[in-house]
């Protein structure tokens, strides 16, 4: 499972990446930015799980950074944890695609009992990956965006998948004009 950690503080940082650590995670892979910006980066590049934000950064709000991973549509979960306590801004958060808003300061203890329906929800989800060995003539194909993912892990994020009518386009598009 992949954990990218976004905060200014480096402090903070550390705090939330030895508080993931405690909890014994299996297979627990983290990263650490400072900057929104490098994580919105990096989430487009190592495909983290769950993104774990600060509100407030000076290169892009934790708000911007949940609303532009949600766009990426990779199915990312999100977790703020911030110093915002406004019931408002919650709401807002939670609109824009965070599953949680922790707010600072806090015990490992509430880390964990906000992050476990979250890596449950990961895990359950490549165990649905993990399921799909063979693909028989009665059986569908599983949804684009699962197969999409199964195909990233085993081949690469670089690996995309276009339904029919986007790949006949970017073929036609390829031909010379006689041919199309």
């Amino acid at each position: 499972m992949k954990i990218l950690i976004v905060d200014d503080s480096k402090a903070t940082l550390e705090i939330v990446r030895r508080g993931l650590e405690s909890f014994g995670y299996c297979r627990l892979s983290i990263e650490k930015t400072c900057s929104a910006t490098q994580a919105l980066e990096l989430a487009k590049e190592w495909h983290p799980d769950i993104v774990l934000t600060d509100w407030y950064m000076p290169d892009m709000t934790g708000l911007t950074l949940t609303e532009e991973l949600m766009k990426l549509g990779v199915g990312i979960k999100v977790g703020m944890i911030t110093t915002v306590d406004d019931e408002s801004q919650i709401k807002q958060a939670q609109a824009a695609g965070a599953s949680f808003v922790l707010t600072k300061p806090f015990e490992d203890s509430e880390l964990h009992r906000y992050l476990l329906p979250l890596v449950q929800g990961v895990e359950e989800s490549k165990k649905t990956l993990d399921s799909i060995t063979e693909v028989q003539k009665e059986l569908a194909l599983p949804k684009l965006s699962q197969l999409e993912k199964l195909l990233q892990r085993e081949l690469g994020a670089r690996c995309l998948l276009y339904t029919s009518d986007v790949a006949d386009e970017k073929r036609r598009s390829r031909l010379p004009r006689s041919q199309t």
